[in-house]
């Protein structure tokens, strides 16, 4: 039989900013988690909260309560503002983070998808004492590699007014500028997708390699934007195996 999972309740939230107010959703069950932690999901680039529904859904179902938000400067969000630097994606990352921490969890696992995986390390690596682990999807060294073909630029083109502030291009150029963390003593998992044509393997296994030596790598037959869908199954095993550790 297919098992019944319990129903799923969501809560808009507001996180104070330095924007003003992050736009959020928290996912919960009616009954009260007995998980260690809950879980922190960050959105890509030109994309917004509304990706990680499915994925937050399932993972809320199975007991980890989750907290999803739109990054500042994005059109398809609610938090609204203007997007000029990769350091606005840190800070709103952190105060996401904190808050999470502050009002609904002892510790946090940061889960995030493209450019919001640099949010979940940075934001792990500012505050380790409220992280108990790190989990990136399709995110990879040298974000820009993957637009600079035919493709995607294509891509750029079609979704070059998704952002308020920056154009994209002059964004993802300055990712490079970003000192990636080693995190040597959190779990780590780093998930490529075998038709991602945006973020390769080797770029996700070289983002791998620079977090430390307690990194998983996991590659599943995945593209790009299906990629929170698709790493449901893969992110619950790994989450239960930090929970049993």
């Amino acid at each position: 039989m297919t098992p019944i999972h319990p129903a799923v309740y969501l809560e808009k939230v507001h996180i104070p900013s330095s924007v003003g107010m992050l736009d959020g959703l928290f996912y919960q069950t009616a009954q009260p988690s007995q998980k260690p932690f809950s879980l922190l999901l960050m959105h890509g680039l030109t994309s917004g909260k509304y990706s990680l529904d499915g994925l937050a859904n399932y993972l809320s179902a199975h007991g980890y309560p989750c907290l999803t938000f739109d990054f500042v400067g994005h059109k398809l969000g609610g938090t609204g503002g203007e997007l000029y630097h990769p350091e606005q994606i840190v800070e709103n990352a952190c105060e996401a983070l904190l808050w999470l921490h502050a009002t609904r969890a002892k510790r946090v696992v940061t889960v995030g998808h493209s450019m919001g995986g640099y949010g979940a390390i940075m934001a792990a690596a500012k505050h380790p004492d409220r992280v108990a682990g790190v989990a990136t999807l399709c995110t990879g060294t040298h974000p820009i590699r993957g637009f600079l073909t035919p493709v995607g630029q294509a891509m750029l083109r079609q979704r070059a007014d998704y952002i308020n502030g920056v154009s994209i291009i002059q964004f993802l150029e300055q990712f490079d500028s970003l000192t990636l963390p080693q995190l040597p003593s959190l779990p780590i998992l780093c998930i490529a997708g075998t038709q991602d044509i945006v973020v390769s393997a080797d770029q996700v296994k070289e983002l791998a390699a620079l977090l430390g030596p307690t990194h998983q790598i996991a590659t599943l037959e995945t593209s790009h934007l299906e990629a929170p869908d698709r790493s449901r199954a893969t992110l619950l095993s790994w989450l239960r195996a930090i929970e049993s550790a």
